[in-house]
């Protein structure tokens, strides 16, 4: 009998246990897979497939040389492993949390709905998990940034997401199952632990298929391009040789690395474009402006010289008016033109009082805007 620890305190527990005898955590137990063994090609010995070499004679494991990507040159990459691992440590709780920060999403549904409600894609990553004594690997199913996504738009039907998962089996190069049980699933994120062996097979493969079930009965399938395949083997292999053998997957590290510089670079590339196509708006946005405010300004200066003319003209009638009331004195009392020299005399010292009043309003450029572009009836 095996000693585990609890997933949800920590605490040593048997690997038989149904309940946490500590915090009361209800376990469902997965029976572990008979463990393969690796043949010596050489000296025909047995032994555990996760070792690297056959202890006898030295040659090396079959299982693990046919799987290591030697086309991928390690020269000249430097893998810095706090970028192409994401570590979380928690004090108070004894926790050291190490996750990949590559990650496989390929669930054409889902990734479909995800851009609809422009949240990030479901997702299936890789970690690590050390508290207290205990140690293990394990796989986690993320689709909660969609379900919180949805659920802040008020959207009813969420086809499912946010429903916890009781298992998830991964298929390994068509021929082999890995069922895990769920020790962790809660509004779209699930946890899973796997053995260390059944880690070391994903590994070894050639393609991985992810099932994930829901309580719901609805499974969710995942399985990338060639391309994300690839990139998802080598970030197995890059973890485990972080946490157990550096030696076994020489090269799986600096391909996960050159992925990381290329999202890097792609992502820092989208954001200067980004921000060139921002300048370049605020630049349209800036000529607008000032053209307006010329366009103003050549407005203003028309109606000021329109206020020139009419205040010019508004005193030439002033002054014809006074004319014509100088000359009544010459002009017959009996005469009809007595009347109309004193009506055009009064017209003209109106319509020129008029004309003044208008042209100095629109000397101070008030036709039709006033000072902080509030609007006036016309005065024309």
């Amino acid at each position: 009998m095996a000693l585990n620890p609890c997933p949800h305190c920590g605490k040593e527990i048997s690997s038989l246990a149904k309940r946490c005898p500590s915090c009361g955590t209800e376990l469902i137990q997965t029976p572990a897979p008979a463990t393969k063994e690796a043949v010596c090609p050489e000296c025909g010995t047995h032994f555990e497939q996760c070792a690297a070499s056959c202890p006898n004679c030295g040659e090396p494991n079959p299982l693990l040389s046919a799987s290591t990507p030697a086309d991928i040159p390690a020269q000249n990459i430097v893998v810095d492993y706090d970028k192409i691992f994401n570590t979380d440590m928690d004090e108070f709780e004894d926790t050291k949390r190490i996750f990949s920060a590559y990650w496989m999403s390929g669930n054409p549904e889902l990734d479909k709905l995800s851009e609809e409600v422009g949240a990030l894609k479901p997702f299936i990553d890789l970690g690590h998990i050390t508290r207290g004594d205990g140690a293990s690997f394990c796989i986690r199913y993320d689709e909660h940034y969609v379900f919180e996504k949805l659920r802040d738009n008020g959207t009813e039907d969420m086809q499912g997401l946010g429903t916890p998962c009781k298992g998830l089996i991964i298929n390994v190069d068509g021929t082999e199952t890995i069922k895990l049980n769920a020790v962790y699933s809660n509004e779209g994120l699930s946890a899973f632990q796997i053995e260390q062996s059944q880690f070391l097979r994903c590994c070894n493969a050639h393609d991985l298929v992810f099932k994930v079930f829901r309580k719901n009965g609805t499974p969710i399938v995942i399985h990338g391009t060639k391309e994300d395949e690839e990139l998802l083997i080598a970030s197995f292999q890059a973890m485990y040789s972080y946490i157990v053998d550096n030696t076994m997957f020489p090269h799986a590290a600096s391909k996960v690395q050159q992925w990381y510089d290329k999202t890097m670079a792609t992502i820092e590339k989208e954001r200067l474009r980004e921000e060139q196509l921002l300048h370049e708006k605020e630049r349209e946005l800036h000529e607008i402006e000032l053209e307006r405010e010329n366009k103003k300004k050549k407005e203003i200066e028309t109606l000021r010289e329109k206020g020139k003319t009419k205040q010019l003209i508004g005193v030439l009638l002033i002054v014809v008016g006074f004319i014509l009331f100088i000359s009544l004195g010459s002009v017959d009392d009996e005469s009809g033109i007595l009347v109309i020299l004193v009506l055009a005399a009064l017209s003209c010292l109106a319509v020129g009082i008029v004309l003044i009043f208008i042209g100095m309003a629109n000397k101070n450029g008030i036709k039709g805007t006033l000072k902080g572009g509030e609007d006036i009836t016309d005065l024309d």
